[in-house]
């Protein structure tokens, strides 16, 4: 599908769906044919405000940091409609999102002395920013990327200026005090708005978890906990296992973050206090942490390293200790009886297989800084960040040898290579098709399997020995989903996206009999969970969504998941949720043994449990 598009001077451009690198709520951004330092964005349904606004902003000629990719020009339909804009191409950074992402942020080696350098440096950006008298508004950790220390600003036409206002917020970084206001009909933000949400945004980066999250006993939505001033540290409400210790802060930096988020005060954000506190950091020589150096030891080390036993609860539940770990987990999956883990322990990357009745390791060689993996018992497949190359290896015994060096397609909104690992087979993309590497006594056997779209394409894929593929072809904000099995393929049935709406994160859940897609979008500024589950034939089960602040958890990886239902790992201990039917059940023995910073698998006849350092099978009686 393409459409044609003309600049303010007459050239004419087709730009290609294929060819689109991002799309969000409003429309979608594409390279611009022969200038390689600049996109157009092209509104999905443009009205006569979007041109009217655009217009008004470029003839401002404000002067911004290179780092904002403000509009620069306009983009008009056949008829003359503005229909987009251009502006420059803010190639290789991440969303902000990320900071929170504790798997991501060791990938990638960043500690919280990173995450001050980048926000310093983001203060900056801001502060030239209100220079201009422009009030970003919608300022949020998809709309504010990084690469390095510096900040990025995208998607700056929904910026206030003047007597234009910022139409849109998302909820979970827009000051309470403008909740119940309705932003379409003038201007409202103030800068002290644009510093709440660089407070959230702070804290958030440096303990992974929302200055209002936890879990309290009567309030669970996060929007009533921010209009009340319940905070994560407020007695009453216990503060998440999947957030980092708030050791890690110091008690001045506390201080600030309870003014803005405890006593609702409003204001810049305290650099000098910012500043201090990076001068107070140390690193922690053992998992890189940083943390004050009034602190006797690393508390991330303190907290993880408690001793995990073996216990048995009569007429409760029975947990087994299976392994202990002394690295940081980079990867895990399971494969029938096996869990498989890719750590890093000392620099180095290392591989386990452990089962109840067993354990493998071996190890592999040195890591380097955001490489990605995709295992099984009998393969290994490693990704250089920033590449598409896979190098392929065989696992025997003790021992992990190199058998191939191939490539795969990019998935153009995350820049990542897309492959799959499933027994001896590889997965990949490459060239618009799906790629089956199968590694026998003969050599290596590659079968093309179906047809996917160069570039917007993205599948996972099941541990069975005849593994289920489900993919995905994206189609500006939609995704065309389909089903490969034993030389079946099949279309998938998938509600689409509703008009605004944009995918933040996927993914897919496979048990014996069926398997469940879960995708984590974005409507209006709130976060929705859709669920759509199938059989292994493809026909539709059931289909479901709903906001993401009224699941157990609003994560989407980590649950178990079994019988057509999925098990969370919370605060309270094992929560069991039926996506067909929307009820959820706790298991009231599990609350002292699981936590929002485990994942959960189905195994045998209960689960296991996977935390930073151990791995811990669990049966209820």
């Amino acid at each position: 599908m393409s459409i044609f598009v003309f600049t303010k001077s007459g050239e004419r451009y087709s730009l290609d769906a294929n060819d689109a690198i991002g799309s969000g709520g409003e429309g979608s951004v594409y390279p611009y044919p022969g200038r390689p330092k600049e996109v157009i964005k092209i509104y999905e349904n443009p009205d006569t405000s979007h041109g009217k606004k655009l217009k008004a902003f470029i003839a401002k000629n404000f002067s911004l940091p290179k780092s904002v990719a403000a509009p620069t020009d306009l983009i008009f339909d056949q008829s003359g409609k503005v229909i987009g804009y251009t502006m420059a191409f803010i190639k290789g950074a991440k969303d902000f999102r990320e900071l929170g992402n504790k798997h991501f942020r060791l990938r990638h080696k960043i500690n919280n002395k990173k995450v001050v350098a980048l926000h310093l440096n983001d203060a900056l950006t801001l502060e030239a920013i209100h220079g201009q008298k422009i009030i970003v508004g919608d300022r949020n950790d998809q709309n504010v990327l990084f690469a390095g220390t510096n900040s990025y600003y995208i998607d700056f036409d929904s910026a206030q200026f003047d007597n234009w206002p910022c139409p849109v917020a998302t909820e979970n970084y827009l000051d309470p005090a403008l909740y119940s206001l309705d932003l379409t009909q003038k201007p409202v933000f103030l800068p002290q708005h644009d510093w709440y949400s660089y407070a959230v945004m702070l804290f958030r980066s440096l303990l992974l978890i929302h200055p209002y999250g936890g879990t309290h006993p009567r309030i669970d939505d996060l929007p009533n906990r921010a209009l009340k001033r319940i905070t994560v540290f407020d007695k009453g409400v216990i503060y998440p296992a999947v957030g980092l210790p708030p050791d890690l802060i110091s008690d001045d930096l506390l201080q600030v973050f309870s003014r803005y988020f405890k006593e609702g005060w409003r204001g810049q954000f305290p650099q000098s206090v910012l500043k201090g506190f990076q001068a107070a950091l140390i690193e922690c020589p053992s998992c890189n942490t940083a943390y004050p150096s009034n602190k006797r030891s690393c508390p991330v080390c303190q907290e993880q390293n408690q001793v995990i036993t073996s216990v048995s609860i009569p007429g409760s539940l029975t947990v087994k200790q299976l392994l202990g770990l002394k690295g940081q987990i980079l990867y895990h999956r399971l494969e029938g009886e096996n869990l498989i883990l890719i750590t890093l322990e000392d620099n180095s990357v290392v591989f386990h297989s452990v089962s109840q009745s067993g354990l493998q390791t071996i190890n592999l060689f040195p890591y380097q800084v955001g490489m990605r993996f995709e295992a099984s018992t009998k393969l290994l497949a490693v990704n250089i960040a920033g590449s598409d190359g896979i190098d392929l290896f065989e696992l025997n015994y003790n021992e992990a040898t190199q058998i191939e060096s191939s490539v795969s397609d990019t998935y153009s909104i995350t820049q990542n290579a897309v492959f799959r690992v499933s027994g001896k087979h590889l997965f990949r993309l490459v060239g618009g098709q799906l790629i089956d590497t199968e590694v026998g006594k003969g050599g290596l056997l590659n079968r093309p399997i179906r047809a996917t779209i160069e570039h917007q394409s993205w599948f996972s894929i099941s541990s069975d020995p005849s593994p289920v593929v489900v993919g995905f072809q994206r189609v500006l904000r939609q995704q065309f989903f389909w089903l490969h099995r034993d030389g079946f393929s099949t279309d998938l049935v998938v509600p689409p996206l509703d008009l605004g709406e944009s995918l933040i994160d996927i993914t897919v859940k496979f048990s014996g009999s069926s398997f469940l897609i879960i995708r984590k979008t974005k409507l209006k500024g709130s976060e929705f969970i859709h669920f759509n589950s199938f059989d292994k034939n493809g026909t539709v089960i059931n289909s479901s969504r709903i906001e993401a602040g009224k699941l157990p958890s609003d994560r989407i990886h980590g649950q178990a998941y079994a019988g057509g239902k999925l098990i969370f790992p919370t605060d309270t201990g094992a929560i069991r949720y039926d996506p067909a039917t929307g009820s959820q059940s706790g298991f009231q023995a599990t609350v002292k043994t699981v936590n929002s910073g485990q994942s959960l698998f189905a195994y045998s006849t209960g689960l296991l449990v996977v935390d930073p350092k151990h791995v811990s099978y669990l049966t209820l009686s």
